[in-house]
């Protein structure tokens, strides 16, 4: 009886280990949800544009959306993606390939809030909210 099923054994084995080791396992998402809740919860993602001079390396600032009261950031990168875009393949390759610090700003902060979790669930590192009072 084994013979005539060894086959099927041998598939659906593995298949069933892996199956138990996703269901089990700590790790569903691509980080931490506890290291990715931690800038969040300490405002360390959050900066002033007094401290965009703070940061090291090359800034990329990005628009979420066309915001009336815009920050004063003359010699810095920037960029407009409209919130609804900053999914795509284009957006994201620009994010990931860009050395140095990303920074969101949108005229409602909780936009920006929602689209930095979003990048950085993704792994996008370095990504900050800039508020402007």
């Amino acid at each position: 009886m084994m013979k005539r099923y060894r086959s099927f054994i041998l598939i659906m084995l593995p298949l069933l280990v892996l199956v138990l080791y996703w269901q089990f396992g700590r790790k569903h998402f691509r980080n931490d949800a506890r290291q990715l809740a931690g800038p969040s919860m300490g405002d360390t993602n959050i900066i002033s544009p007094d401290q965009l001079s703070s940061l090291s390396g090359k800034k990329l600032i990005i628009f979420l959306d066309s915001c009336k009261t815009e920050p004063d950031v003359q010699q810095l990168s920037t960029r407009n993606i409209p919130a609804a875009n900053i999914l795509t393949d284009k957006s994201i390759r620009l994010l990931r390939n860009h050395d140095g610090p990303v920074i969101l700003y949108s005229c409602t902060p909780s936009l920006s809030a929602r689209i930095w979790m979003l990048l950085s669930q993704m792994g996008i590192r370095k990504v900050y909210i800039l508020y402007k009072k």
